[in-house]
C-alpha cells in the first residue's frame, strides 16, 4: 500500500541558506527570484530541480531542493508530501524550523487529486458569488423597474390634474407643467385674497389675469426650461434656462406685445457650451393700472 507522505533523508537534498535582503520586498515572496538566488548554490540548473523554501529571520531562508528526474522516477502519484527527515547536521539549530513545512510536491508536483479538489472549490466558489451577483443584480433592477413606475405615474397623474384644474390641455414638455403649476398656485393665491373682506374696498393685483396675459405672449416653438416665474402688481421676473441663443430675444418680442407692461432685454449669462440662464424684467408702464 502506498503512503501518502514519504520523509527522505536529508542527504538526497540540495541544501542553502538564502540571504533575501537583496531582494525588493514585494518579490521575496516570489517564487521565480527566490530560484535565482538558489541557482547560485546549486551544481546544477535551477529548472531541473524542485525546491521548497521556509523563513529563518526576515531577511534569511532556509531552502532545499531534489532533483526532478528522481521526484519522476521515484515518486508515486498518489503520494501528497515529500519532506526531508532532518536538516544537514550545522546548518541550522536543532529544532529552528518546522520541516514539515518543506514539502516539495507543490506546482507542477502537486498530486492529480489534491488540484482536482483545489479546481472543484475554485470552481464552487467562483459559482457563488455569480450566483449573488445574479440575485443582487435582479433585485436592484426590480427595484429601480418600480421606482420607475412610481415616477411614471406620479407624472401622468400631476398633469391630469393640472389639466383639470386649469381647464385646458396641457403640452407634455416639462416647460409647460412648470408654467402650469405656478399660473395653478397663483390663480389659488387670488381666490384666497378674494375671500379677505378686508380687501374689498382696496385695489387687489389680478395675478391669474396677468399670468393668463403673459402665457398668452409666450411663443409655442420655444423651449425655455422655466425655473421661477415672480408676479407682483408692479413686476413679473421670469428666470430659466435655453440651449439656443436666439431663443431669449424671440421671448422678449412676445413680451412686448403684453398690454401695460414694459418689456426690457433679458440678462443672459453662460452656463455651458450650449445653456445660458436668462432673466427677463417687466415693469408696470406708468399709465396703467389694475384694479380689482
Amino acid at each position: 500500500m502506498t503512503t501518502s507522505i514519504l520523509r527522505w533523508p536529508n542527504e538526497r537534498f540540495y541544501w542553502a541558506i538564502l540571504d533575501v535582503s537583496v531582494l525588493p520586498r514585494h518579490l521575496r515572496h516570489s517564487a521565480e527570484h527566490r530560484g535565482f538566488l538558489l541557482e547560485g548554490e546549486l551544481p546544477i540548473a535551477i529548472e531541473s530541480v524542485q525546491a521548497a523554501y521556509t523563513v529563518l529571520s526576515e531577511d534569511r531562508l532556509l531552502a532545499c531542493a531534489v532533483e526532478r528526474d528522481v521526484l519522476d522516477a521515484e515518486v508515486d502519484p498518489g503520494v501528497r508530501v515529500l519532506t526531508p527527515e532532518s536538516a544537514p547536521d550545522g546548518l541550522i539549530a536543532e529544532n529552528a524550523v518546522d520541516l514539515d513545512r518543506l514539502n516539495v510536491l507543490t506546482g507542477a508536483y502537486r498530486p492529480t487529486a489534491t488540484r482536482a479538489a483545489h479546481h472543484r472549490f475554485v470552481a464552487l466558489a467562483c459559482g457563488l458569488v455569480i450566483a449573488l451577483v445574479v440575485v443582487a443584480t435582479a433585485g436592484l433592477l426590480r427595484r429601480a423597474s418600480l421606482l420607475q413606475g412610481a415616477a411614471r405615474d406620479a407624472e401622468i397623474a400631476t398633469h391630469e390634474a393640472l389639466e383639470s384644474a386649469l381647464g385646458r390641455t396641457l403640452r407634455t414638455d416639462p416647460g409647460s407643467v412648470s408654467i402650469a403649476s405656478l399660473e395653478l398656485d397663483n390663480r389659488v393665491a387670488a381666490i384666497a385674497r378674494t375671500r379677505d373682506a378686508s380687501t374689498a374696498d382696496r385695489t387687489v393685483f389680478d395675478a391669474a389675469a396677468a399670468l393668463s396675459a403673459l402665457l398668452g405672449t409666450w411663443p409655442d416653438t420655444v423651449a425655455v426650461e422655466v425655473q421661477q416665474l415672480t408676479l407682483a402688481a408692479d413686476r413679473i421676473v421670469c428666470a430659466g434656462t435655453v440651449h439656443d441663443i436666439s431663443e431669449p430675444a424671440r421671448v422678449t418680442a412676445g413680451f412686448a406685445k403684453l398690454a401695460g407692461w414694459d418689456s426690457r432685454p433679458p440678462e443672459l449669462n453662460q452656463q455651458s457650451d450650449d445653456a445660458w440662464s436668462a432673466t427677463w424684467n417687466l415693469h408696470r408702464a406708468a399709465t396703467t393700472e389694475e384694479t380689482p
